[in-house]
């Protein structure tokens, strides 16, 4: 590689590193989102509602 294999090769593991870190906290936030949103849903299922939405179209 002409003396450039070191740089080259330290530029495509600094890359796949950063593509694992990214996907990591990607994941890690999804997985949070997951949660809040099934929390929510569990809220929503177990409270009453307290207006018939289709009435106050009217």
């Amino acid at each position: 590689m002409g003396g450039y294999g070191f740089f080259v090769w330290s530029c495509y593991a600094i890359s796949a590193l950063a593509l694992l870190i990214l996907f990591f906290i990607s994941y890690r936030s999804m997985r949070r989102s997951e949660i809040k949103l099934n929390e929510l849903n569990t809220k929503i299922e177990s409270s009453e509602p307290n207006v018939n939405y289709d009435e106050t179209k009217k």
